[in-house]
């Protein structure tokens, strides 16, 4: 959210002034292999050099974009969002309804989420893991979503390649982050709660917590996303 950003602001800043791709961008030794390729996709006419921790670098010109403060973008991120979407938008206009599955090691666990992917399969919605695709494929995916539901998470932050008008529905509730998301790209925004409340990270409560989302409300808040009376 903070680094794609930064990213998409100088792509922007580069159309105005191709001399900056003579800049280079330095990446840290030890970034994970998804942080370069981010910026080979959005970036291709930059080179990228590779910098240990306690490496010394003497710096002639440093360009440090600001991503923001609060989830809150500034307009030339919303043309380049629109710009990278636009190639994998179904022509006349998104139609995929998605339920994004979250099967990754956390402190936090949906207990039933199967059931809930169920019930929503139901109502055509197909049960994807963004992190088995490539970015590309994350992008087409949200590119083309009008209705996505799943667990808060950054996988559900993708939605920042969706279209305006996109109803998104997230169970649990974390941060601003989606809201924030939903207000910057005209979204629909709305949360479904565990009964016992957010479950939000602890550093008191150790291991996995489990919670559950009740699936008669889950139906119920399903089809008013959809407008089924």
């Amino acid at each position: 959210m903070e680094a794609v950003s930064r990213l998409l602001l100088i792509r922007s800043a580069h159309r105005d002034d191709p001399s900056l791709s003579d800049i280079p961008i330095l990446l840290p030794a030890n970034a994970p292999a998804f942080a370069r390729r981010w910026i080979e996709l959005l970036l291709p006419d930059f080179r990228i050099e590779s910098k240990d921790a306690d490496e010394d670098i003497i710096v002639g010109q440093l360009m440090v974009p600001n991503w923001g403060k609060g989830y809150i973008y500034s307009d030339r991120v919303q043309n380049e969002l629109n710009s990278l979407a636009a190639p994998y938008r179904t022509e006349g206009g998104p139609v995929r309804r998605i339920f994004v599955e979250r099967r990754v090691q956390s402190y936090r666990v949906l207990a039933n989420a199967d059931a809930l992917r169920d019930i929503a399969s139901g109502y055509g919605f197909e049960a994807v893991s963004p992190e088995k695709l490539s970015l590309e494929e994350q992008i087409a995916l949200f590119a083309d979503a009008r209705y996505i539901v799943g667990e808060f998470s950054s996988a559900m932050h993708n939605a920042l390649f969706s279209p305006a008008g996109c109803r998104i529905m997230a169970l649990n509730y974390i941060t601003e982050c989606q809201s924030r998301i939903g207000n910057f790209r005209q979204q629909s925004v709305g949360y479904i709660l565990p009964a016992e409340g957010p479950i939000n990270y602890d550093p008191n409560i150790p291991g996995e917590r489990h919670f559950t989302i009740d699936p008669a409300l889950f139906e119920k808040k399903l089809k008013l996303m959809l407008g089924i009376a």
